[in-house]
């Protein structure tokens, strides 16, 4: 069985519109415990948190957990950037279990639309 954690999220966004991003979390069968940090791109807005996860924006840092059972979640949250965001964003995080880390796979950045379409545009 897969452990670990992946991230879905959009490949493009919108400034000011608000998107999905989405953690697959399967701790290993053993955990004792675990908990989940994502850091959106600074200066976006966080809302819609699910599982009891809380935004820390001395941080920039959504923090859930920590869970003292092995089950698989899917923890979401909404992020929106701001009206003056441009380029490429990123998003970090890690799953910790027991006291090890172990970074979210899945897509770690996201395009404006423009980058995105200069991109497909020189492919």
């Amino acid at each position: 069985e897969w452990t670990g954690a992946r991230r879905e999220m959009p490949s493009v966004y919108h400034p000011g519109v608000p998107h999905a991003v989405s953690l697959s979390i399967t701790p290993d069968s053993g955990a004792l415990a675990w908990a989940v940090e994502e850091t959106p791109p600074t200066g976006w807005l966080v809302g819609e948190i699910n599982e009891e996860g809380v935004w820390d924006p001395s941080t920039g840092k959504i923090k859930w957990g920590p869970f003292f059972e092995p089950n698989p979640r899917t923890l979401t949250y909404q992020a929106a950037p701001p009206l003056d965001a441009g380029g490429e964003q990123s998003f970090h995080g890690a799953l910790s279990t027991d006291g090890q880390n172990h970074p979210i796979s899945g897509p770690q950045t996201s395009n404006d639309q423009a980058a995105a379409l200069e991109w497909t545009e020189y492919r």
